[in-house]
């Protein structure tokens, strides 16, 4: 039974619309992004409106949107078994500037006709669906980034192992395609990306071939936090104020602490 893809979940997880808009103030193809040439004065722009140090902070800013197609991917292949598109030939990446100025991305589906897995069964044929993916269309990017920004390519790929577990076990807590419930295949397909050989980044090791590194929960001991692969730069932009994240791996054990007792002050028993 063919399971039809449910755009409004490609928009809100995947930051993907199939119109552009019309306030983009500087839009891309992901063809003309991993090219230097183009990539790099596109991020310029993208970095000036972020208010970032670098185009190398601005670059990791770019992987945050960019997870999106991480998560349509895996939703598309794992959860429907139909999906549309992801080349780079297909994509274009839009920004807009929000009621501060802040600069918004988000990516414009050209074309939209969906296609059916031969079997959606088999967990081989996904397999080879979501390397494809990530050989043709995210390495792509990632190179380009990096190149772009002068930043490590291994820098960007980290932004996405912990993003894909979250995304991974969101959509097995409902997001569905008609009425089966594929969650095992979420699964499945997590464990074969984490199981990919090193060619398929281009690099020595699998990225996502890690062990998680977990820290205290300063508001609910039972729950730790699982902490960021790399830093996602929040504290190096205009609205980060200089603040790590809680979970940022470049945070000092004091900062942690001292963060952590912040925390406890703001709740009210």
């Amino acid at each position: 039974m063919k399971m039809a893809l449910d755009y409004a979940v490609l928009a809100q997880y995947g930051g993907i619309h199939t119109k552009p808009s019309s306030e983009s103030v500087r839009d891309i193809s992901l063809l003309e992004l991993i090219r230097p040439e183009y990539g790099k004065p596109w991020l310029e722009i993208y970095q000036r409106h972020l208010q970032a140090e670098t185009t190398g902070v601005a670059a990791v800013y770019v992987m945050h949107t960019v997870r999106g197609l991480l998560a349509a991917a895996h939703y598309m292949v794992s959860r429907c078994g139909t999906y549309v598109d992801l080349s780079l030939t297909n994509l274009s990446i839009q920004m807009q500037l929000n009621d501060s100025g802040a600069p918004q991305l988000s990516f414009v589906l050209h074309k939209t006709e969906e296609r059916e897995l031969v079997n959606h069964a088999d967990a081989a044929e996904r397999r080879q669906m979501l390397e494809q993916f990530y050989v043709r269309t995210l390495g792509p990017i990632i190179e380009g980034l990096a190149a772009a920004g002068r930043v490590p390519v291994l820098a960007l790929w980290k932004q996405l192992p912990g993003v894909l577990v979250y995304y991974v076990n969101l959509f097995k807590g409902g997001l569905s395609c008609g009425e089966q419930d594929l969650a095992e295949y979420l699964t499945a397909d997590l464990e074969a990306v984490q199981s990919f050989s090193s060619d398929v980044f281009n690099g020595k090791k699998n990225p996502f071939d890690l062990e998680p590194v977990y820290i205290e929960n300063p508001l609910n001991a039972e729950e730790p936090f699982r902490m960021k692969d790399a830093c996602c730069e929040f504290y190096r932009v205009s609205d980060g104020k200089n603040r790590k994240c809680f979970t940022c791996p470049r945070m000092t054990a004091e900062e942690r602490n001292a963060r952590a007792e912040e925390m406890r002050g703001t709740v009210r028993i």
